[in-house]
């Protein structure tokens, strides 16, 4: 199976990042190049503006889910 894409919440620059498929972590970055450092999501959290916020979620045992992204 595959881990369901993650689903970008804006809110004037606050952001919140959900996924359908239970038990999955997401990781998010903002960061672009080959080797960006992805952080665990956790809670809400504000994006500069001028950024791409960049998603992912994967559950053990699952595919890794599609890359979701976001300009704020």
């Amino acid at each position: 199976s595959k881990t369901e894409a993650p689903a970008i919440s804006k809110q004037g620059s606050t952001v919140s990042i959900t996924c359908p498929t239970e038990g999955a972590s997401i990781g998010w970055t903002t960061e672009t190049g080959e080797r960006p450092v992805w952080n665990v999501y956790s809670k809400e959290f504000n994006v500069p503006a001028g950024k791409t916020l960049r998603a992912r979620a994967v559950r053990i045992g699952f595919e890794e889910s599609a890359e979701t992204s976001a300009a704020f």
